[in-house]
C-alpha cells in the first residue's frame, strides 16, 4: 500500500477582507509517497465562515470541493487536518491515492 505524505505546505495567495475573520487563502500542498523523494502539488482554498457567508449572500451558493472552512486562519490546524485526511487516502497505487486526494484538493495535473 502507498501511504501519502505531506512534504510541504505553503500559503500562495492571501486574500484578507475587512477583518482577520474575513479571509480566502490558497494553500499549496506538496504530497508524495511516504519515504520517497519528490511530490506533486495539490491546492486547497481555506476560507473563513464570514467569507463563505458573504459569498452565499452574493451568489446564493458555494461549492465545497477543495475548500476548508475555519473561523480563524491557522496554518498548523490546516496541516494537521491534511495529515489526517492523507491517512484515509492510502491505496495500492499512486494513481488511486491521487483519486482519493482529489476528493479534498485540486491536483496540479487536473484540466
Amino acid at each position: 500500500m502507498i501511504k501519502p505524505e505531506l512534504k510541504s505546505i505553503n500559503v500562495t495567495v492571501e486574500d484578507w477582507g475587512e477583518s482577520e475573520q474575513d479571509f480566502w487563502n490558497v494553500v499549496e500542498l506538496g504530497i508524495g509517497p511516504l519515504g520517497e523523494i519528490g511530490s506533486e502539488l495539490f491546492t486547497v482554498n481555506v476560507a473563513s465562515t464570514k467569507r463563505i457567508q458573504k459569498s452565499i449572500e452574493s451568489n446564493g451558493i458555494e461549492i465545497g470541493r477543495g475548500l476548508l472552512i475555519m473561523d480563524d486562519f491557522n496554518i498548523n490546524l490546516v496541516e494537521r487536518t491534511m495529515e489526517r485526511l492523507l491517512r484515509s487516502c492510502e491505496r495500492p497505487s499512486w494513481n488511486e491515492v491521487v483519486l482519493a486526494l482529489c476528493r479534498y484538493a485540486f491536483w496540479e495535473y487536473e484540466q
